[in-house]
Order: C-alpha cells, then structure tokens, then sequence
C-alpha cells in the first residue's frame, strides 16, 4: 500500500478551467485527464488524501472511477454530502504533517510540515524558518496525485 496526497480537482467545474488557465478544452476532457492521470499513479489498495475541493455535483460519481481509499479534508467548495474532516495531523515515519486545504490553516498548527490546497497555481512550496509549506494542488503536479515518499523527500531537502 502506498499513500498519495493531492487538492482541488474540482470534478465537473466548468469555470476551474478558465480561472486557472488549465489545459483543458471543456469539463468533460479535465474530467477524463484527471481521472486517468489519478488511477494511472494510484492502485485499488493505496490511500490518498485529498485536500479539499474534490468535485461540483455528485461526489459519488467521481468517487466510484477513482483507484484507492480517499480520505477526505474539507474544502471550501466540497459538497455538503461529502463525507469529509477539517484538518488532520498524519506521521509518516520521523514526519508528523499537517493536512489542510487552506495554507493560512498551517499557522494554528504546531506541526513545522504543512500539506495544503486552495491556492491552484499561485506557489508549488513555501519555506521559512518555522514552516514548510507545499501545495499538493493538481495544478502543480500536472494534474496527478502526488506520492507522500515525492513529499517527504521535499521535506528532507534542507
């Protein structure tokens, strides 16, 4: 089993395309992309947590062609029905990493290594000399969840 982690797929959002200026013609083919790009990385068995704004409309119906057991963190765009907790604090081996959609979250958290979505393409990692920061939204991971071992090498670079 493997863990991946990833935000802000926004499944059937039609305007995510032009806000963000992705490279998709129409919703459909995002749709398509993001699902093959996500189950060709992420098998039956592995984990993924994904960070929020997970789709528009019926999560179930992306849930269902998507690999993996998805952990859900609250986005500010996620449905209602989505089953779905507001932050986490996860140990990966010498890692404790806080898990939250919104990178201005980090900051009530004790934890120095933060995972966040919300902010599309506005910056892939933040360092300073209290936090580490690093976006895991699909917009810098060309559209692909992102392995935690990819995440935590990042971390170990000083």
């Amino acid at each position: 089993m493997n863990y991946f982690v990833t935000s802000d797929t926004h499944f059937n959002h039609h305007n995510i395309i032009e806000y963000t200026n992705r490279p998709f013609k129409h919703v459909d083919e995002m749709d398509r992309i993001l699902i093959e790009n996500w189950n060709s990385v992420v098998n039956w068995d592995d984990t993924v947590f994904h960070l929020g704004d997970f789709s528009f409309g019926n999560p179930d119906y992306y849930k269902s062609r998507l690999n993996g057991n998805i952990t859900f963190i609250k986005g500010n765009h996620d449905d209602k029905k989505l089953t779905r907790i507001e932050n986490i604090h996860f140990t990966f081996g010498m890692h404790t990493i806080f898990m939250t959609h919104d990178p201005a979250l980090a900051f009530v958290s004790p934890s120095r290594e933060i995972l966040c979505g919300h902010v599309h393409g506005l910056f892939k990692e933040i360092k300073s000399k209290d936090k580490h920061i690093i976006n895991v939204g699909v917009d810098v991971w060309d559209y692909t969840p992102v392995s935690i071992e990819t995440i935590i090498n990042m971390f170990n670079k000083k």
